[in-house]
């Protein structure tokens, strides 16, 4: 016996020692490195670092880039890794159940629809579990989210990593822009890439900035910085030309501004940064002519870029939005096909080159997987939106919640009507994240303890 309780003594004393190293003695993560942990997920959640398997770091300078279809190729975020490291880190995943039960039974939806297909056509297409992958695995942040967004102190350390990312990253990649004389976005850093650097980054940088100025903003020691963010926001969504990422800033200023003006909380301070925003990215798009841009991108793309300029202008613009409603068609046409299609999907996508995509998520998750296994992401969704609703009034008088429930309602019905946001990699984790860390400041919303 004493030669047991000597080992148990001996083990309970190493566990202690390695937890601590981590841990305090209760089991909670100490004060200062609490806030560590709480400051870098967010900070790594948004930073535009991508690597490949064959390549490492992404450093491709191309506007559009294509992997082929090659894993090896793919630019996986590094945001990829933050959220599972951030799982693992925060713990008391209890505070997270109500979106583990949906991701559970959105997969669970998933996988019986593509085996019921495959048990019908004989086997189970590569392109298929691809498509599983891609719509799964960002959902995996709202779990994230909701665990953050459980902390106390969460929403403010969230807001100051977003800035110090936007502040690093913003001007930078306008500099690049300029420096190599271009009149559209560079995806270059410096010292990486950004992937669909105008396809999607733009729309999820001024929800960061939203998030960020509508918590930061009575912060007097942060308002000069959020006033100068505001004007090189401005300049970037201007070259991205991307019209969602434009309508989503303005917006959101106008918004941010008069609830400042409404409540008497510097009101005249957030109208200046409103109007100076406003006003650069009038001026920079004034001087955007489309004519200029096909010249800049003829005389300045770099020789290793091999860029058709009806490439670019299909990225930065919609082609046109008669093609979008023709794909639309397409695949709204071939869910009510018949009941399985709509109940179950289909057993393979379409021709990605005639029809790449419905630039609907919602119509796009159908398509593939049915309408049954979409019925607790919709539901989660309408649940979003009425406890908006039903608490309003106290979320319009907490800037953070405020600021967080506009961008997470714009991206679920205004972005992802528009794009298939929610199934990329980058704009899709760090979606489903802000999602999840709004669910928890309702819950306590509802709870009384906000």
């Amino acid at each position: 016996m004493k030669q047991r309780s000597f080992f148990d003594h001996a083990f309970d004393l190493t566990t202690k020692h390695i937890l601590n190293r981590t841990r305090s003695a209760n089991g909670e993560t100490s004060h200062q490195e609490s806030k560590v942990i709480l400051f870098s997920i967010p900070f790594f959640l948004l930073l535009p670092l991508f690597f490949q398997i064959s390549n490492g770091v992404f450093k491709d300078t191309s506007f559009y880039f294509n992997s082929g279809g090659k894993l090896v190729l793919l630019p996986i975020p590094l945001l990829a890794i933050a959220c599972c490291m951030g799982i693992a880190f925060l713990g008391n995943l209890t505070k997270a159940r109500l979106t583990m039960a949906v991701i559970l039974l959105t997969s669970l939806g998933m996988l019986a629809a593509t085996a019921l297909l495959s048990i019908e056509h004989g086997g189970v297409t590569k392109s298929k579990l691809i498509l599983l992958a891609q719509y799964i695995l960002p959902m995996s942040a709202l779990v994230l989210g909701q665990q953050y967004g459980a902390r106390p102190g969460a929403m403010n350390l969230m807001a100051k990593a977003f800035t110090l990312v936007l502040v690093l990253a913003v001007p930078t990649q306008l500099v690049s822009t300029l420096t190599s004389g271009l009149n559209i976005l560079s995806p270059s850093l410096f010292l990486f890439s950004a992937y669909q650097h105008l396809q999607y980054i733009p729309v999820i940088f001024v929800g960061a900035f939203l998030v960020a100025i509508f918590t930061l903003w009575e912060s007097h020691s942060y308002r000069l910085l959020l006033t100068i963010l505001a004007a090189l926001m401005g300049a970037y969504v201007s070259f991205s030309l991307s019209i969602l990422a434009i309508v989503f800033l303005i917006s959101g200023m106008v918004c941010f501004s008069g609830r400042a003006i409404l409540l008497r909380k510097k009101g005249i301070y957030a109208s200046v940064a409103t109007l100076l925003l406003i006003s650069v990215l009038a001026c920079s798009l004034a001087s955007n002519d489309s004519e200029a841009l096909k010249e800049k991108l003829g005389d300045y793309t770099p020789s290793n870029i091999s860029l058709e300029i009806d490439e670019v202008r299909s990225i930065i613009t919609p082609r046109n939005l008669t093609e979008r409603a023709v794909y639309l068609k397409f695949y709204m046409e071939q869910i009510v096909q018949n009941s399985s299609s709509f109940l179950l999907g289909h057993f393979e996508p379409p021709d990605r080159g005639r029809y790449p995509s419905a630039h609907n998520y919602y119509v796009d998750f159908i398509y593939n997987f049915g309408a049954l296994a979409i019925i607790p992401l919709l539901s989660l969704a309408g649940f979003t939106a009425y406890s908006v609703i039903r608490n309003f009034p106290k979320i319009f008088i907490s800037p953070k919640t405020l600021g967080i429930a506009g961008v997470v309602l714009f991206l679920l019905l205004a972005d992802n009507m528009l794009k298939v946001g929610m199934r990329q990699p980058y704009s899709g984790l760090m979606t489903f994240y802000l999602w999840g860390v709004l669910l928890a400041l309702l819950m306590k919303l509802e709870r009384h303890k906000l």
